[in-house]
């Protein structure tokens, strides 16, 4: 397989075991009403309505921005006990608990704690990163962490230089190589999916490949917003494929 054509990923010569979640990120788009959501359906039924179709969501750090603890606490509530979270951990949100150190954000990460299936790290600066060090060594016992590097660009590159720990992963990305890798992670990010399915089931195989040893992995769609068509196909061909 070569790095730089997204689509010739072969299928995995030992099959996939584990589970893969099709998902969004973020789950309050008004563009999904008429199509996904039910013209009728209240903004704070949305999570739940999402939560019923996927098993999965990645949360926009500009969400965890402003959320507090009991919006944590709703969201463990609106959701039932087999769906999990990625959150996007930037550096502004390290910001707003700094005075209060890690234990701070611990805290208020507390609702979610046993529903949070890993960390997407954002928009650490290089110069910043020596001093968040114990912070990553410690998020890093809870929860597994997952950088964003290079790729389609969906978002700014993050932690490039946060030590390397057992818990820490590259996220996956459509055209990421599968050598030279360490570990594979649990997360993978789609912002162009392939309009025909051909093309998305290379996409689902390459993934499953990335992702072989984990029990459960995410393959997560972005965009503004994600599209729901190919979140659904990818669904079904998952089903197909084994996963």
């Amino acid at each position: 397989m070569t790095t730089s054509d997204p689509g010739t990923a072969p299928a995995p010569t030992v099959p996939f075991r584990g589970t893969i979640d099709v998902a969004a990120r973020g789950w309050d788009h008004d563009a999904w009403g008429g199509d996904f959501f039910p013209p009728d359906l209240p903004r704070e039924w949305r999570l739940t309505f999402y939560a019923n179709q996927f098993r999965s969501v990645l949360v926009p750090g500009r969400i965890l921005l402003r959320a507090e603890a009991s919006d944590l606490a709703q969201w463990r509530t609106d959701t039932h006990e087999e769906f999990r979270f990625f959150l996007e951990m930037s550096g502004r949100l390290v910001e707003r608990f700094r005075s209060g150190g890690v234990a701070a954000l611990l805290r208020w990460l507390e609702p979610l704690l046993d529903r949070t299936a890993g960390l997407l790290l954002l928009g650490f600066s290089r110069r910043r990163e020596p001093t968040l060090t114990h912070w990553i060594e410690v998020l890093g016992e809870c929860f597994a962490l997952h950088t964003l590097t290079g790729g389609e660009g969906v978002m700014s590159p993050g932690a490039s230089a946060v030590p390397a720990l057992g818990n820490r992963y590259r996220c996956w990305y459509p055209g990421l190589g599968a050598t030279g890798l360490g570990h594979a992670g649990r997360l993978g990010l789609v912002l162009h999916p392939p309009v025909d399915l051909p093309g998305l089931r290379r996409q689902i195989e390459a993934f499953m490949a990335y992702a072989r040893p984990a029990e459960r992995a995410t393959l997560c769609f972005a965009g503004a917003p994600p599209s729901v068509q190919a979140m659904q196909q990818a669904r079904i061909l998952v089903e197909l494929l084994g996963g």
